[in-house]
């Protein structure tokens, strides 16, 4: 077959040259996108719980919440981690399952386990969109609580200015302690009066 190749040069280049012609053109012609539609089957639910060990928050919101969301027919895996004063549960489905409709029940399910959720728990945030995560986490530490409490106007306009840069989705300020008054009562005194 080489020696019949050789011999019929002009035919071999007829045959290269229509190869490369056609697979260039099968090149250009390939459909692309700049931001193709990518499907993820994997949701996170993540409920803050302050000051509350692991363990209470293990007890009292990640099991709560893994018993309603093990109710939903169509998920692969389900785990979950409980830490200081957060719960994350990251949810898995199936595949072949519509990702949008099964997170639609999600909300649903959850929702319904918030009534058993404490009171001090926060909502908790469901994100279906893990495309959409924390790209960058700052912490920002205090000597003490008035330096901290100083800080909550200065951490609000660095919040307004962040989100005015191109392509951040969202700014999110979390563990700036909420203001309080304290009154301290000499009884002393009052008893005087």
């Amino acid at each position: 077959m080489i020696s019949y190749i050789v011999k019929k040069r002009k035919i071999t280049l007829l045959f290269f040259t229509m190869l490369l012609i056609i697979g260039a053109l099968s090149f250009l012609q390939l459909p692309r996108q700049e931001m193709p539609e990518i499907v993820i089957n994997i949701a996170t639910v993540t409920t803050v719980y302050p000051g509350a060990s692991p363990e209470k928050v293990e007890q009292t919101v990640t099991k709560i919440l893994e018993e309603k969301i093990n109710e939903l027919q169509g998920l692969k895996a389900i785990s979950s981690t409980s830490s200081l004063g957060v719960s994350s549960i990251v949810v898995e489905a199936e595949n072949g399952v519509d990702p949008k409709q099964k997170w639609d029940e999600l909300r649903k399910k959850v929702k319904d386990a918030e009534a058993d959720l404490p009171e001090d728990a926060y909502q908790p945030i469901i994100n279906d969109d893990v495309n959409r995560t924390f790209i960058q986490t700052f912490v920002i530490t205090a000597n003490t609580f008035d330096q901290l409490y100083s800080l909550r106007d200065t951490l609000e306009n660095w919040k307004e200015q962040l989100r005015t840069i191109p392509n951040v989705a969202d700014v999110t300020i979390q563990g700036l302690p909420e203001q309080e008054v304290r009154i301290d009562v000499d009884t002393h005194k009052l008893q005087q009066y």
